[in-house]
């Protein structure tokens, strides 16, 4: 289980009360959300964000060799591919868990949170799974890749 915290726009992860991996995200000055993840000050990964006239654009801009991840839209859905996974998120609204991910199908991992808790800060969501390694952290940036900025949410 991870824990899962969205203080302002930045974003935490901790298992076992240890810091695991953090999202840093900055918008320019047109509007477009930029993250870099990070482990152990190690950068993994770095995205956007998008929004215009109220559809949605997410994308990869760069990721470490070792992490062989593509982000592709499949009618209006992202698709994180990664060898044989492809794992989507699908948002259950008003209801917990508020996020399930499916890898192939296949429910992988869930995010929960206290439903009446939008307006406090941290955000902290329960993202609990029991996948592999490898798996469980390309479930992580299926989720935090479109996990919204605070302004959104």
């Amino acid at each position: 289980m991870f824990i899962v915290k969205q203080y302002n726009d930045d974003i935490e992860v901790y298992q076992d009360d240890i810091l695991y991996l953090n999202v840093k995200r900055k918008f320019n000055i047109l509007g477009k959300l930029f993250s870099t993840f990070m482990i152990a000050n190690e950068v993994i990964l770095e995205s956007t964000y998008d929004i215009f006239f109220f559809k949605k654009f997410l994308s990869i801009s760069n990721q470490n060799q070792s992490l062989k991840v593509e982000l592709i839209k499949k009618s209006s859905e992202y698709y994180l591919l990664s060898e044989e996974h492809q794992l989507i998120l699908r948002r259950h609204y008003f209801k917990n868990p508020l996020y399930t991910i499916e890898d192939n199908n296949y429910k992988v991992a869930e995010v929960s949170t206290s439903l009446h808790g939008f307006a406090e800060y941290p955000i902290i969501y329960n993202f609990t799974t029991e996948c592999e390694k490898k798996l469980e952290l390309l479930c992580l940036i299926r989720f935090l890749i479109e996990i919204p900025p605070t302004m959104d949410v």
